[in-house]
C-alpha cells in the first residue's frame, strides 16, 4: 500500500494502517468524512495533504511517522474535532508538547498522556 486512493467508503469509522512503511501518500483519505480514530503509525508518510478536515476525526496516531516539517502539523489546525493525538518518535525539530497544543488546541491527550496547565502555558508561549 503506497497511497489510500479507493477508500471511499464515507462510513467507516476506524481506519488502523499501521505498520507501513511504503504507504508515503494520505490522499483519498479526504472523502472519509464519517471516520473517528485513524492510526497512521509506523508509515512512511512525510505529509498531511489528504487528512478528512471536513469531518468527526477525534482520534489520530502517528506515532513513528516520518512527518518532519511542522508545515505538515500546521495542517492540524484545520482538524477543530481531533482531541487526542499521537506524534511520538516523530522527527520533527524541536518537539514539545506546547508547540503542538499551540498548533492544535482542542487536544485532551497528547503522545497518551492527559494536557497539564504546563502544556497550556507552553502552548501560550508560542514557536521559540
Amino acid at each position: 500500500l503506497q497511497d489510500c486512493d479507493g477508500f471511499g467508503v464515507p462510513s467507516l469509522e476506524t481506519l488502523l494502517l499501521t505498520g507501513n512503511p511504503n504507504l508515503k501518500s494520505l490522499n483519498g483519505l479526504q472523502t472519509l468524512t464519517g471516520v473517528t480514530e485513524l492510526d497512521l503509525s509506523g508509515n512512511g508518510v512525510e505529509s498531511l495533504d489528504g487528512l478528512p478536515t471536513n469531518g468527526k476525526l477525534s482520534k489520530l496516531l502517528m506515532k513513528d511517522c516520518k512527518i518532519a516539517a511542522w508545515e505538515e502539523l500546521d495542517k492540524l489546525t484545520a482538524l477543530t474535532t481531533v482531541i487526542e493525538l499521537d506524534v511520538e518518535a516523530c522527527p520533527l525539530p524541536g518537539l514539545t508538547r506546547g508547540r503542538i497544543l499551540m498548533r492544535v488546541p482542542g487536544l485532551k491527550i497528547l503522545d497518551g498522556l492527559p494536557i497539564r496547565e504546563d502544556d497550556t502555558e507552553a502552548a501560550k508561549q508560542g514557536d521559540p
